[in-house]
């Protein structure tokens, strides 16, 4: 199959299109950041026309400091970019089978105890950003297939975790932990799942996760 994918050569979408490439057989298009820029949808049309699926896991880290000017960027790299992909899908003629597209754990309250069938929103920015992620996500145009994944903490052997390091938020107002009977996605640096019995849990910083 033909997958475009954003942010392919970020932490997870590297590993992921290296599974999809060298263990599925199929061909990963990734669209260059040029293509969502104002005035540039017609590139990002062309790319797409062609695509069996859409793969969106793109965003800027969250482990920065959340600067004003920081919390913009990531805004803009979630759901700016999964706006022009969506307005880019509206123009094609023959619509992908498939879309899946990120969003976090961020998205459920503080202390939570959740699993796939929770609908019910945190407070704070990391919630209502995964809120904006997924709406605007819902406006992919039929008949394409819509998958939402609520990334927890991405662990690998040999680099701790990924992007949403816990102690990158330690004393926070927004930092969250999280506990669930399932896991919904986790994956580590050889593409293969972890085994955590439903439950992924980073002992060292105390960090539950779906």
């Amino acid at each position: 199959m033909n997958i475009a994918m954003t942010g392919a050569t970020g932490y997870i979408g590297k590993h992921l299109s290296n599974y999809l490439t060298e263990k599925g057989g199929h061909r990963i298009i990734p669209p260059g950041r040029s293509m969502f820029r104002e005035g540039m949808s017609g590139y990002l049309i062309q790319t797409l026309t062609h695509c069996d699926v859409v793969i969106n896991p793109a965003g800027a880290p969250i482990n920065k400091r959340w600067t004003p000017e920081y919390k913009q960027e990531l805004f803009n790299s979630r759901i700016v970019v999964t706006n022009r992909i969506i307005r880019a899908l509206n123009a094609v003629k023959t619509k992908p089978k498939l879309m899946i597209s990120a969003s976090a754990v961020g998205y459920y309250p503080s202390e939570a105890e959740v699993d796939e069938y929770t609908r019910t929103r945190g407070e704070g920015f990391l919630s209502d950003l995964c809120y904006a992620w997924e709406k605007e996500a819902r406006h992919c145009p039929e008949p394409t297939r819509l998958v939402i994944t609520r990334f927890g903490v991405v662990l690998s052997p040999g680099w701790g975790s990924d992007a949403a390091d816990a102690s990158s938020f330690t004393g926070h107002k927004d930092s969250h932990r999280h506990r669930s009977r399932y896991a919904s996605f986790s994956m580590d640096i050889d593409t293969r799942p972890l085994s955590c019995n439903g439950i992924l849990y980073h002992s060292r910083r105390n960090t539950w996760c779906i």
